[in-house]
């Protein structure tokens, strides 16, 4: 009976490494006839050049982002993998029980084999086209034109912003995907427990988790920075939704003020883990949520309200034209002669 169901798992384990290689194969056959396709194609017109050079920063694009995600996981994992000796594994032979520690081969194994999955899935589902993007912003040069807000030239909105939003967008999320995973493995550990609505928490994961939320909250401070860039894209003044003057006198200066707040709540949120205070931790988190409340959300609606909807023309007129003006530069029609 035993020699039959070896024979079945063995069988078993054949097929599926067959259907896993047959599929490995016909993806690779499909990769291999595009490359060649669109190398004849690019070759025949006189590019070949240039397509092997957006091949290359696409994938290079790709592997760089998910190398640099593979290697903060593993550094994240291997200090949460310290605490994985306290797990022990318990066997029973008959009437004795033995308890066994988790091998350290294994648990290296499973740290790299975590880190090497989350980065091929970043690899992998990273945006089309950031190649491209990514050579547009080291290479193109200044249009020589700047916004009348803020005074940055319009190449920085179009090349540098995209890339700058989309490295914090996705380093928020993995900070934060770090987080979660390195809090529920110290739990799981027993480093970080909650009992009788008390946390309690060992010195190292205190230390990291301070560390990740410290790297978190800088990260969103980013954000708060390039936030009133994004406005003048994509404002909100109830003229057709463009940046308006409470943009201008309200968000921007409050997004400001949060970055700055920000920040020196992520400071605070380290020296907390390091030093074992828990007020700074709490004030750092009422701060940016109070100062995100108030600043970004209530102090732009009092300026709408009292300042904008009263006069609204007056204060709009400024924006509106600039709006027109480089409307009209963007379509080529600054030269235009109306009669």
């Amino acid at each position: 009976m035993s020699d039959l169901s070896t024979k079945t798992r063995n069988w078993g384990r054949l097929l599926v490494f067959l259907a896993v290689g047959l599929g490995a194969f016909l993806l690779l056959v499909r990769g291999v006839a595009t490359l060649y396709t669109e190398t004849l194609w690019f070759t025949s017109v006189g590019y070949a050049s240039v397509y092997w050079t957006l091949l290359a920063a696409e994938g290079g694009t790709r592997l760089a982002a998910g190398f640099l995600t593979a290697v903060g996981a593993f550094l994240n994992f291997k200090v949460v993998a310290r605490t994985l000796s306290a797990i022990q594994i318990k066997r029973r032979f008959g009437n004795l029980e033995i308890a066994e520690r988790l091998p350290e081969r294994a648990i290296s194994l499973g740290v790299a084999g975590a880190s090497l999955l989350l980065g091929l899935w970043v690899g992998a589902s990273f945006p089309r086209g950031a190649g491209i993007r990514t050579l547009l912003f080291l290479r193109a040069p200044e249009w020589g034109l700047q916004t009348p807000f803020l005074q940055k030239d319009l190449s920085f909105f179009v090349f540098a912003l995209p890339i700058i939003e989309g490295v914090v967008i996705l380093g928020l999320a993995l900070a934060f995907l770090l987080l979660s995973f390195s809090a529920a493995g110290y739990a799981a550990t027993g480093s970080l427990s909650f009992r009788a609505g008390r946390a309690t928490i060992a010195d190292l994961p205190r230390k990291h988790l301070g560390v990740l939320a410290g790297v978190f909250l800088a990260l969103l401070a980013t954000r708060f920075w390039l936030t009133p860039f994004l406005l003048l894209l994509d404002g909100n003044s109830g003229v057709q939704g463009i940046f308006g003057f409470a943009d201008a006198q309200a968000r921007i200066p409050a997004y400001r003020i949060l970055t700055f707040l920000t920040f020196g709540s992520a400071v605070a949120v380290v020296w907390a883990g390091f030093k074992k205070k828990i007020a700074p931790l709490i004030g750092s988190g009422i701060a940016v949520v109070v100062g995100g409340v108030l600043l970004a959300q209530l102090y732009p609606v009092f300026i709408q309200r009292w300042q904008v909807e009263p006069n609204e023309l007056a204060r709009e007129t400024p924006f509106i034209q600039a709006n027109l003006d480089f409307t009209r530069r963007g379509y080529g029609l600054e030269d235009l002669d109306r009669r």
